[in-house]
């Protein structure tokens, strides 16, 4: 497990590293000095967090350095940051479990109680500590093209009231195929965590909600990789997505693709990127159950730092409620912070369904959010789906392999 030995080098390096140094680092060693954040993608993004660091340093005269490296090799930066003993004061990641016992307990920053109960157990320690604090919130959701819908007559749901089952859906999407220029009804973006959305939504997770066992191969897994296998066998999906290398972002700014099932975050490229169609965002089709598959990013803090005291007070600044709308508004975010509602710059409206989307969620996947079991099986999930969709093996069969890898890895039993 290349993910998993990487995160296990991560730690060690960082216990290692850090108590060498007696609790400080050579080039962290004075308080009165700037400090840096170690971050990936907020230049595509539209530089929101140097935005924030900016205009930090104005108001306090503290340099801020933004270390931006891409997010695969996010880990190995921060370890060669450790090691190198030029530790970062905070890191803005999505996956911190690899680390967590060496981040700093934020609870004296700010309550728990500012952010959405759903990530509560998520982002606190076995000990009851406060290590992760949420900055945005990603929603998955269904962009379409207007302009194909509209020249084949078919409507998309207006309200909560009138969303589609899967069948309704796959049905009005072929017809948009065939009075349209698109040439697929639906693609995913190749991650397990857009997947396992249409897991959640028929009603199945990896671990139960309490993560006590592994129910990844229940009866309802299964239907849902059978009903994702067939939507290729129809030729409703492209294979060359999940079977090759085919961008389903691309795909769908030609218009070959009637919707595709994306992140809130795709809402700003669209709006700079697409001038041939029109687009809009509409309701996710319902399985058994309306449901997603939460992301976004966290704040944390490494200890031993040399520079926990400066991490606090720009962590205090940056939860700030004037200071965090701006953040959220610059890089067009959806709100980590319960009080805080961005006034978006572009298509509100379409923000406001993905806002629908993440209220209608609920407890489905709750156990996976709870625990993040990537952190420990990488793309296990994503390896055998693609397996099944190739038929190298049937949905049972790559429903029982993950579930027996997730259990052998987590040390968390099978349901019986």
């Amino acid at each position: 497990m290349k993910k998993r030995l990487l995160a296990a080098l991560l730690a060690a390096a960082m216990a290692a590293s850090l108590t060498a140094c007696g609790g400080s680092t050579d080039s962290n060693a004075s308080d009165s000095e700037g400090f840096k954040i170690l971050i990936s993608d907020d230049t595509s993004e539209g530089g929101a967090m140097a935005d924030a660091a900016k205009r930090y340093t104005e108001e306090t005269g503290i340099p801020v350095e933004i270390v931006e490296v891409p997010k695969d090799d996010r880990d190995t930066k921060l370890a060669n940051m450790i090691q190198g003993k030029d530790a970062p004061a905070l890191i803005r990641t999505d996956i911190y479990g690899a680390y967590e016992d060496q981040l700093m307990d934020l609870s004296d920053v700010i309550s728990i109680d500012e952010f959405p109960e759903s990530l509560h157990e998520k982002i606190q320690n076995e000990n009851g500590e406060l290590i992760a604090l949420p900055i945005d919130v990603t929603v998955t959701g269904m962009i379409y093209n207007k302009t194909a819908f509209d020249e084949a007559g078919v409507s998309v749901p207006q309200s909560e009231d009138e969303i589609w089952t899967w069948d309704e859906f796959t049905e009005a999407v072929k017809k948009v195929v065939a009075n349209s220029d698109c040439q697929y009804g639906l693609a995913f973006d190749k991650t397990q965590r857009r997947y396992q959305v249409l897991m959640y939504q028929f009603g199945a997770s990896v671990v139960n909600n309490d993560g006590t066992a592994v129910v990844a191969n229940s009866p309802e897994s299964v239907e849902a990789l059978e009903y994702f296998i067939k939507l290729h066998e129809d030729g409703v999906m492209p294979k060359s997505v999940f079977l090759g290398t085919e961008d389903p972002s691309a795909l769908f700014k030609s218009g070959q693709l009637a919707t595709v099932i994306q992140g809130s975050w795709k809402i700003s490229d669209y709006s700079e990127n697409i001038s041939d169609f029109e687009w809009g965002v509409t309701y996710m089709p319902i399985g058994t159950q309306r449901a997603n598959r939460l992301g976004g990013n966290f704040f944390c803090a490494i200890k031993d730092s040399g520079k926990e005291e400066q991490a606090k007070e720009f962590l205090k600044w940056f939860y700030d409620y004037d200071n965090f709308k701006i953040y959220c508004e610059k890089g067009n975010y959806m709100s980590g912070l319960n009080n805080v509602t961005p006034d978006y710059s572009v298509h509100p409206e379409m923000y406001e369904i993905f806002e629908q989307e993440l209220a209608a969620s609920g407890d489905a996947g709750a156990g996976d959010n709870a625990w993040d079991y990537a952190d420990v099986v990488g793309n296990l999930l994503l390896d055998d789906v693609c397996a099944a969709l190739n038929g190298d093996m049937t949905a049972q069969e790559a429903m029982d392999s993950f579930a027996q890898e997730v259990s052998d890895e987590m040390g968390i039993p099978l349901a019986s």
